[in-house]
């Protein structure tokens, strides 16, 4: 587990990122900018852990 991104509102930019499965997960609204997001393995790179379709949470990903 390598980013975490519990709750609230969260802004990364300029960011490296790397793990092997779901390693980016969590129930917050994220923005990634410019990150370089590294897989070291076949699978999943996200988690979102929302309870409902209603829920406004979930990660963009911008020019990464």
């Amino acid at each position: 587990d390598t980013l975490y991104l519990h709750y609230g509102r969260q802004y990364l930019k300029d960011c490296y990122i790397e793990g092997s499965v779901d390693f980016i997960f969590g129930n917050s609204t994220a923005l990634l900018e410019h990150c370089h997001v590294h897989c070291k393995s076949k699978g999943f790179i996200t988690a979102q852990s929302r309870k409902s379709s209603q829920e406004t949470t979930g990660y963009v990903f911008l020019r990464c």
